[in-house]
């Protein structure tokens, strides 16, 4: 069976009086490209301890000069980030054992 591999981002936003870690933040602002960039990273961090043939990396989604999004290689200017995932079997999912 192939491997398929997953992408996820942040929707641009702020959440206001989140309460994450047992700590309360003011807020998590996603509206920054370092912000997205920064919880992306943390989010493979922090899942890899539990999930680590799951959650692969963040990365950076680029746009070329042709106009065209891409998610490998060097060219262009970043955009935006992703976590990109190793997908698992959805028959594994707690709502459907």
């Amino acid at each position: 069976m192939a491997e398929f591999y997953s992408a996820r981002g942040r929707k641009i936003s702020r959440f206001r009086g989140l309460i994450c870690h047992r700590r309360i933040h003011s807020y998590l602002d996603y509206r920054s490209l370092e912000s997205r960039r920064h919880f992306c990273e943390r989010e493979v961090i922090v899942n890899r301890r539990t999930a680590p043939d799951i959650y692969l990396a963040a990365i950076p989604v680029r746009l070329t000069e042709a106009g065209r999004l891409v998610l490998s290689g060097a060219e262009g200017e970043i955009v935006d980030w992703l976590v990109y995932m190793r997908r698992f079997d959805q028959a594994a999912l707690l709502d459907r054992i």
